[in-house]
C-alpha cells in the first residue's frame, strides 16, 4: 500500500522532551515502527507514539508522561506499554488512553 519509490517529506511534528522551554538536543533517541492491519505505520518514540495512513498523513499523536515506558505489545486494537509505574496503553483506531 505505501508507494514503490520513497520519498522524504514531513508528515507531522512529533512532540518531544524539550528542558525548560527550550530544544533538547538529546531528544528522540528511540524511534520505532510497526506496521499495522490496512498498512498503516504506528510511529512509537520515548515520548508517545503516532498512527500515519498509507496516504501519509497523521491520523493521530498521543504524548505519554513516563520516559522510560516501552511498547509492550500490539494486542488488538491496543497498544501496550510497560511503564516505570504501571502498565498503559492507547487505542489503535482514535489515540485514546487506557489505564487498566
Amino acid at each position: 500500500m505505501w508507494p514503490a519509490i520513497g520519498k522524504l517529506s514531513e508528515v507531522a511534528r512529533l512532540s518531544r522532551l524539550d528542558l525548560s522551554g527550550h530544544y533538547d538536543p538529546g531528544g528522540l533517541h528511540r524511534v520505532d515502527f510497526q506496521e499495522l492491519h490496512g498498512g498503516d505505520l504506528l510511529v512509537v518514540y520515548e515520548m508517545g507514539l503516532a498512527r500515519i495512513d498509507p496516504n501519509g498523513s497523521l491520523c493521530w499523536q498521543q504524548v505519554h508522561d513516563q520516559l522510560t515506558a516501552r511498547l509492550d505489545r500490539l494486542d488488538g486494537e491496543v497498544a501496550w506499554f510497560h511503564g516505570e509505574y504501571e502498565q498503559f496503553g492507547f487505542h489503535l483506531v482514535d489515540g485514546r488512553p487506557i489505564v487498566p
